[in-house]
């Protein structure tokens, strides 16, 4: 039975997919001929709506009978929590669906002949519709508080964003330069910066000088205007703080799956198309260092204090009668047990120190260990430099090739970390093994960016791996020793 439920909601999820496709293509080819759309495309996309209906009965089917025993249930957190987020997820996602039905008109059923010429919403994004409808099945998995429902919903945003390519292929043949112009004018999901800005004065407002930029060039002033709605101002701060949109894609693609790439064509002065270097870095490592914290209740620490026998073992240890020294003995080590017994007092209370309070243990370490990176990042391109002293590169350079490559590690930490989160331990086990493919990216990251032969990279690689291994071993014993003498 649950297996059933699995097949039909695959089948239902492909049904939607392939009918969704026939609909837009009667579509495209309504346009070609200047002719409203024919009855087989209103059947098709009925049709497609029927699957979509289906594909979310088998989600409650699901509930009652998962197929998949390793994923839990359920969420661990509480279920409040998946039916805020549902929430928080579902009101916007909602209020843009039907806003971009009600500004489309008839032709979001009848699929009339939607021209540039958009009106309400569409001015600013030309797919709100699929935009509303692609955060319906991640709603749904939350408020049912599945694992699986919810993994098996983000399969919908590739499908979503490939049936709007398809449509707009087609505008883009049919409606010409037309098209391209509402293209260059919104945005595909998120709107254009230029869809909301209003118009910028010609002349700047702090030194009254001609502007032929997004700078003044006497006083070095930012052409923008603050006193706007409160929306237009929270998008320009996200646009120009953040700026997470499809440049990062574009930058986690080759950073992924082409090593030394990302370097070597930031380098080379192709920066336009990617997010910083350091923002990269910086935004993995706050989703990984946040999901680390969220995850210290069930680290080892909290589970060796509510163990019984290891509490009993280390109260005898402690209570344990000492055996006595003889007079020359005690005399020569008095030195050595004087400072002894100091470290061991200090190691003790630090260990109290854990025991007590593991949480507090496991996010100091990770905010001493985030903060610590930024040390080991310069000294990782220091023995770069020394080690393609005659490459001819600048110091900056190996800095971007270090900053990347530990974008890497703690991406492959952060996907390891997030199965465990769920508490997948088939998957998690699994993809433990991305960390053996380390070594391997490294390598094919110096060979890609210093452009050696197979030995003078895998030399350097083992020197590379030495020295920083030595390094960061010291690091991870300072990190320690921090948390028993402060």
């Amino acid at each position: 039975m649950s297996w059933l439920i699995v097949i039909t909601m695959f089948l239902s999820a492909g049904l939607y997919l392939f009918f969704g496709y026939r609909s837009v293509a009667g579509f495209i080819r309504a346009l070609a001929q200047e002719s409203r759309t024919d009855l087989r495309s209103v059947i098709f996309r009925v049709l497609s709506v029927a699957a979509l209906v289906l594909h979310f009965f088998s989600y409650l089917l699901y509930k009652a009978f998962p197929a998949f025993k390793f994923i839990p249930a359920e969420f661990l957190w509480d279920r409040w929590f998946s039916l805020a987020a549902a929430a928080i997820i579902g009101l916007p996602a909602a209020v843009i669906w039907i806003r971009g039905m009600i500004d489309a008109g008839p032709e979001s059923i009848a699929l009339k002949d939607r021209r540039a010429s958009a009106r309400g919403i569409y001015q600013r994004i030309r797919h709100p519709q699929a935009l509303g409808k692609m955060a319906l099945p991640l709603v749904v998995a939350l408020m049912l508080n599945s694992p699986f429902l919810a993994l098996f919903s983000l399969l919908w945003i590739p499908a979503f964003y490939l049936l709007c390519r398809i449509e707009e292929k087609g505008l883009e043949l049919q409606l010409g330069e037309e098209y391209l112009n509402y293209q260059g004018a919104t945005g595909f999901f998120v709107p254009r910066r230029a869809a909301i800005r209003q118009a910028l004065p010609e002349n700047c407002l702090n030194c009254g000088a001609l502007l032929h930029g997004k700078y003044c060039h006497d006083c070095g002033q930012k052409n923008t205007d603050i006193n706007v709605p409160f929306r237009e101002l929270l998008h320009e701060f996200l646009w120009d703080e953040l700026r997470i949109d499809s440049r990062f894609v574009h930058t986690l693609v080759p950073l992924i799956i082409r090593p030394g790439f990302l370097t070597a064509d930031y380098v080379a002065g192709k920066r336009m198309r990617y997010v910083p270097p350091l923002r990269t870095y910086v935004i993995i490592s706050f989703v990984l260092f946040l999901l680390l914290a969220m995850t210290s209740r069930r680290s080892h620490l909290e589970g060796l204090q509510d163990e019984p026998e290891a509490r009993s073992e280390i109260k005898a240890v402690e209570t344990a009668p000492q055996p006595l020294a003889g007079p020359d003995t005690a005399a020569a080590l008095e030195d050595t047990l004087s400072f002894d017994h100091r470290f061991t007092q200090m190691v003790e209370k630090g260990y109290r120190r854990g025991t007590d309070n593991p949480e507090l243990f496991v996010e100091t370490l990770i905010e001493r260990f985030a903060q610590g990176m930024f040390l080991l990042m310069p000294l990782f391109a220091l023995l770069l430099k020394m080690l393609y002293i005659r490459s001819g590169r600048y110091y900056m350079q190996h800095l971007i090739f270090s900053i990347h490559f530990h974008a890497f590690v703690f991406l492959t930490i952060l996907v390891i970390t997030a199965t465990r989160f769920l508490h997948i331990p088939v998957l998690s086990q699994w993809l433990s093994l991305l960390i053996m493919t380390i070594p391997l990216y490294l390598y094919l990251s110096l060979k890609r960016f210093y452009r050696q032969g197979f030995w003078p990279t895998f030399i350097k690689l083992n020197l590379l791996s030495i020295s920083y291994g030595a390094i960061f071993t010291v690091f991870i014993a300072m990190i320690l020793l921090s948390w028993l003498v402060l």
